[in-house]
């Protein structure tokens, strides 16, 4: 994970492939901090669904809901 204070970067690594995921530190700092602390983690993308520019995956945290947002208007590259 790259980053600075407000905004964070994971790197998902799939087969020498690099994409890069935004974080945002300020908006769900408790979530956040428990995907960290799960990290490194080795994912089987064959349980993960790709629905057109999307990759979802489970993640192993259990967090009340942080700075809720419409799916749609989330930017690309974004964690959610």
């Amino acid at each position: 994970m790259t980053g600075s204070q407000g905004d964070a970067t994971l790197v998902l690594s799939i087969e020498g492939t690099r994409i890069e995921i935004a974080l945002d530190v300020v908006a769900a700092p408790r979530t956040l901090n428990d995907l960290l602390a799960c990290l490194p983690q080795r994912i089987d993308l064959h349980c993960a669904k790709i629905a057109g520019d999307q990759i979802l995956w489970p993640v192993p945290v259990l967090q009340p809901l942080e700075s809720a947002r419409d799916i749609h208007g989330t930017p690309p590259g974004a964690f959610i």
